[in-house]
């Protein structure tokens, strides 16, 4: 059995079809928002926004080893040390713990 358009936004997942709607309209009040509040909005990404909510009813014990070590590294380390940020930050990026 093929999944095709049909089956699939008519069937399985019919709100996915407003989901391409939903994204496209998403980006409009951050462009503006950007535009006109720059100092506010400089680095607000709906993509990234949107995006953490996925991670909302998992452990986020997973995730804030990393985050802290990531500001460890590329704040402190490369403002401190950079010869030493620069030799070790690729080791430690490859890292991955998973779950």
């Amino acid at each position: 059995m093929v999944i095709g358009p049909k089956r699939m936004f008519n069937g399985l997942y019919p709100i996915l079809q407003w989901c391409f709607l939903i994204g496209a309209l998403v980006i409009i009040p951050f462009y503006f928002a950007k535009r006109y509040l720059p100092k506010y909005f400089r680095f607000a990404n709906p993509v990234l926004i949107i995006g953490m909510s996925s991670w909302a009813p998992y452990n986020l014990s997973y995730i804030t080893p990393g985050f802290y070590l990531s500001i460890i590294f590329m704040y402190f380390i490369r403002r401190r040390y950079l010869a030493c940020g620069e030799k070790y930050n690729y080791v430690l990026s490859s890292l991955r713990v998973s779950p």
